[in-house]
Order: C-alpha cells, then structure tokens, then sequence
C-alpha cells in the first residue's frame, strides 16, 4: 500500500516547484531584458536566485522582496498593496490546487485547456509558452 501524501508534502513539494518555475522565469525574462539592452539589476537578479536556490531561505528573502512591493505600493499611496497580497495568496492556491489535482489522468491537460479558454491580456502566447515543456 502507498504511503498517503499529506499536506506537508505538497507544500514541499510546491515550494522547490514553484523556486524551479521562479528560477525558468527570471532566466527567460533575462534573457530577453539583455537582448533589448537591459537586464534585472545584479541586486535583483542575486535575491531571485538565491530564492530559487535555497528554499530554507525563503523567508528572509521575501522579506527583502517584500520591501520592494511596499515601496512600489507606496509610490500610489498603497492602493494596489492588497492586490499584491492577493495574488501572492492567488498564486499559492492555485499551486496548491494544481498539485492536488493533476494527479488524476488527464487533469493537466483540461486544467491547461481551461486556462486557456480565457480570453486573457494576450501577453503569454503559444510562442511563449512553448520554451517551458520539458525538451
């Protein structure tokens, strides 16, 4: 009989996720800032790698990251503070949920196809998204 996955395993399991998918985003977005001449400032770039780096970490880190949005916030009077809350809240349900629910034959595929029903910003494209399947 298997052992029963618990909670805590997911959340493990999402945290070295989502520092992996984290880690895949800021190399794209690095790569594509330096081909325009630009790139994330090296203080930046360093927090987000030692984020995606060491989990163990990550609170401190966010802390630091978290000033970041309180001084962005702070520029427009705090008035997008609790946008950032919630999707930072958002982003880890949804994790949480996919984690759980993929399992199932079949799931990923219709939770993608769902996704994708919506109409969107039609910012993350096709073209996009294909560098982020596994080769």
């Amino acid at each position: 009989m298997s052992e029963k996955v618990s909670v805590e395993d997911v959340e493990a399991n999402i945290l070295y996720t989502m520092s992996q998918a984290m880690d895949l985003i800021l190399k794209d977005a690095d790569r594509r800032m330096r081909a325009k001449r630009g790139e994330f400032r090296h203080e930046k770039k360093y927090l987000f790698s030692r984020y995606a780096k060491a989990v163990r970490e990550a609170c401190v880190l966010s802390e630091q990251l978290g000033e970041d949005i309180i001084t962005s916030a702070a520029t427009k009077d705090f008035k997008e503070f609790d946008t950032w809350q919630e999707e930072s809240n958002e982003l880890a349900r949804l994790m949480l949920l996919y984690a759980d629910k993929s399992s199932e034959d079949g799931a990923t595929e219709a939770i993608f196809g769902y996704l994708n029903s919506f109409r969107g910003a039609g910012i993350i494209t096709d073209d996009v998204l294909k560098r982020f399947y596994l080769k």
